[in-house]
C-alpha cells in the first residue's frame, strides 16, 4: 500500500513539473474568489511569543460569527470608508493565536498607502472582532496567519 501511495505522489509531482507554464499559472489563479494577489510592504512576523506561526494547517481557523462569509462581511462593513478605487488590491493580515484570539492586524497593498488613521481604526476594529476556533496541526491548536481581501462595494451609477 505504501509503495503505491509513494508512486501516486511521484506521478503527481512529475505531472506538475512537466505541465506547461501557462497551465501552472491557471492553476495558481484558481484561488478563493476576490483573493487579491498582494505582497506585504514589510515582512510578516514568523513567530508569536516564540511559537511557530503557520500559514496553512490541517484545520484552518474558523470565525465563530459566520465563518469566512461572516468575517468578510464584518471587515467590509467596518472598512467601507477606505480610500479604494477601482481594482485596488488591499488585504488585512492577522494572526489567530492558539487560543482563538485575533492578534497583530496589519493592512498591506501593492498600490495603496493606507493612512495612519485607518491603521488606528484597524486596531480598534480588531478589538471587537470576536473569537475564532483556532487552527489545528497534528491535533494541537496553533497560531495561524490569515490574509483576507477587503473589497469595496460597487457603487450604483446614475
Amino acid at each position: 500500500m505504501k509503495p503505491l501511495y509513494l508512486l501516486l505522489i511521484l506521478i503527481g509531482r512529475l505531472t506538475l513539473c512537466l505541465m506547461p507554464v501557462q497551465a501552472q499559472k491557471s492553476i495558481a489563479a484558481l484561488t478563493d474568489e476576490n483573493q487579491a494577489a498582494v505582497r506585504p510592504k514589510k515582512p510578516l512576523s514568523q513567530a508569536i511569543d516564540g511559537r511557530a506561526l503557520y500559514t496553512y494547517v490541517e484545520r484552518m481557523p474558523v470565525y465563530k460569527n459566520g465563518g469566512r462569509a461572516g468575517l468578510r462581511a464584518f471587515l467590509n462593513k467596518n472598512f467601507q470608508d477606505l480610500p479604494l478605487a477601482g481594482s485596488t488590491s488591499l488585504a488585512v493580515s492577522f494572526v489567530v493565536d492558539k487560543y482563538g484570539k485575533a492578534r497583530n492586524p496589519e493592512f498591506f497593498s501593492e498600490s495603496v498607502t493606507v493612512p495612519t488613521s485607518f491603521e488606528q481604526k484597524l486596531t480598534r476594529v480588531f478589538e471587537q472582532i470576536g473569537d475564532f476556533q483556532p487552527g489545528i496541526q497534528h491535533g494541537d491548536p496553533v497560531d495561524v496567519r490569515l490574509i483576507v481581501p477587503i473589497t469595496k462595494p460597487a457603487q450604483a451609477s446614475r
